[in-house]
C-alpha cells in the first residue's frame, strides 16, 4: 500500500505512539507496549484497520501542528 516510510511516519503521526525504547530499541505505542509488529512498521499492513492484539487501539492523527512530513 505504500512505501516503508510512509508507515513509519503513520506510526510517528499518531498520537497513540510513545516511541523506542531500551534495551532493544523496539518502537512501542500503546497498542502495543511490547513492541509494534513489523508487518506495520514495515508497510504490509495498515494500522487504520484492526490488528490482533492491539485491543481495540488503531491510528489516530496527531493534531496537525505535531505532525512530522518529509519531503
Amino acid at each position: 500500500m505504500g512505501l516503508e516510510s510512509d508507515f513509519y511516519l503513520q506510526c510517528l503521526n499518531c498520537r497513540n505512539y510513545i516511541g523506542s525504547l531500551p534495551p532493544m530499541w523496539k518502537q512501542i505505542c500503546k497498542a502495543f507496549p511490547y513492541g509494534i509488529p513489523q508487518e506495520i512498521l514495515n508497510g504490509d499492513f495498515d494500522h487504520r484497520k484492526p490488528y490482533h492484539g492491539d485491543n481495540g487501539i488503531r491510528f489516530t492523527w496527531k493534531p496537525k501542528k505535531e505532525r512530522v512530513w518529509i519531503y
